[in-house]
This record gives C-alpha cells, structure tokens and sequence, in this order.
C-alpha cells in the first residue's frame, strides 16, 4: 500500500476526479487519491526506442533505473546496437522477468545499427563485442587475405573456427 502525505494530497487533489456511479457526477475524494484515467496526470507510457535513446530516456521505462540506464547504452555500444529486442535479456542483470516487464515499452530500429564492413575489417573494429572472440575475428581476417572478399554471409560459414551460431549472431551486424 502507497501513502501520500497531507501536503501532498491537497497538491494533487486538483487532478483528482472519481467517478460516483450511483450518482452519475464527478467528485473530488475526501480522504483518497485514486489515480483516474481520465484525470488530467495520465498514467500513459511512451514507447522508448532503444538504439537512439539516452540515458535519460531509458529511465522513463517502467522498472529501469539509473543503473540498468548504464548497463543498456554500454552493452548496446559493445554490440553495435540491438536488432531485436531479446538480446537485452543479455545486459548484465535484466533477467526474464525484468525484460517481460519492460518489453512492450521499447522499440528497436535496426537501421541505426552500426554495422562492420567484413571486407574492410580490423581486429579494432571487433575490440569488445561480445558475440566474437579475437582468434575468430582474426581467422576472418585471415580467410578474407587468403580466398578474397566474402560476398554474402554464408562465406562466413567457411571460416572454420566459426560456429553457424556464432555467425547467426553476427548477421545483424555485419555488410559485405
């Protein structure tokens, strides 16, 4: 049970209208505040989108906090990003429960990814992701030197230190 105190009841008291539906009128409640819908501090959440949002933003969902507001921005700057909205479940302590909580409050846009040129790459270029380790980035690097550009990323499938599940990972982030 949440409590207001008395200065703060006859601060929002103004907003505060409940339906008496014996009466058919609106009132003005003499010991209760009742969040009404139709009262004019609504209780309506914004849909938040993931890759452009800001620390500040991130904070407007329901059951996100300062702290998990840092964990997001520097997971999703490890990873380039989210293409979906399941890899949050891989931010350092948002679990199922928290991501069910929170999943129909964000969007993603996968066109703000930030994407890696696999022809172009660098082992810099990978430092930190957290789907590839550096001997598989340096296998690719290697591959490409050796056979040529890769065109598609079921060239990806050849390197043979590359599981298909680690290149079904990296899909999202990557361009020929």
């Amino acid at each position: 049970m949440y409590t207001i105190t008395e200065k703060m009841y006859e601060r929002l008291s103004p907003y505060v209208r409940i339906e008496d539906k014996y009466a058919g009128n609106t009132k003005v409640p003499e010991k209760s505040f009742k969040n009404n819908v139709n009262s004019p501090v609504s209780s309506a959440r914004k849909i938040i989108e993931m890759n452009g949002a800001d620390s500040v933003a991130l904070i407007e969902i329901k059951g996100i906090g300062p702290a998990f507001a840092r964990r997001i921005i520097k997971y999703r700057e490890r990873i380039g990003g989210f293409y979906k909205k399941e890899p949050l479940l891989e931010v350092f302590g948002l679990d199922s429960v928290k991501y069910e909580e929170i999943r129909n409050q964000v969007t993603v846009d996968d066109q703000k990814l930030k994407r890696i040129n696999v022809n172009a790459t660098r082992l810099e270029d990978f430092k930190g992701h957290p789907y590839i380790r550096y001997k598989q980035v340096n296998a690719i690097i290697e591959y490409r030197k050796q056979h040529g550009n890769y065109s598609n990323i079921a060239d990806l499938n050849k390197v043979a230190i590359l599981d298909p599940e680690t290149v079904e990972r990296l899909a999202p982030y990557l361009t020929f």
